[in-house]
């Protein structure tokens, strides 16, 4: 199963004018595939066992700020992955989180200066991580580069990441 919707409202965590941006990316990006999950899990374990992949995001493995809600929810999800990794394994179910940058669709067309890779990459991606088993896989350069970033410099990164708060 793939826990692939998603939901970006483009405001900051300061600037939206109230907490329902929020509470609707935590919904969906957070509560939406836990609760899939558990309406999957005993038809995936009755079913001899399986995978379940949440799509993530760089974003929730770096804060981003200005990606208010979103980048909250995606860290939340990520942490969810992990319980459910723990609590899914006795029945038979693997939780594969993928970890992407930058994809040619809609939530990201705002997106400029950063490489986007078709959506057939990250489905790749996906298929490799369930089939091999992966706990987190980094689907694509830039959330291999956002990675590699965070691992040699997280202080600096952060930096950075708060130095484009308003610079679009």
């Amino acid at each position: 199963m793939v826990n692939n919707a998603g939901v970006f409202n483009k405001l900051s965590l300061m600037n939206a004018p109230d907490l329902s941006a929020m509470r609707n990316e935590m919904e969906v990006n957070y509560l939406g595939p836990v609760a899939m999950a558990r309406a999957f899990a005993p038809i995936i374990e009755k079913n001899g066992g399986g995978c379940i992949v949440n799509v993530l995001s760089a974003g929730g493995i770096v804060s981003v700020p200005e990606m208010g809600g979103y980048s909250p929810s995606k860290f939340a999800t990520r942490a969810a992955s992990n319980c459910l990794r723990a609590e899914l394994a006795p029945r038979g179910i693997h939780v594969s989180s993928l970890i992407v940058g930058s994809v040619k669709t809609r939530m990201a067309e705002h997106v400029k200066g950063v490489a986007q890779v078709d959506p057939v990459v990250i489905a790749k991606a996906g298929i490799l991580a369930a089939k091999a088993e992966i706990d987190e896989h980094d689907t694509d350069p830039h959330a291999i580069g956002v990675r590699a970033a965070l691992a040699r410099d997280p202080a600096g990164l952060a930096k950075a990441l708060a130095a484009g708060v308003g610079a679009a």
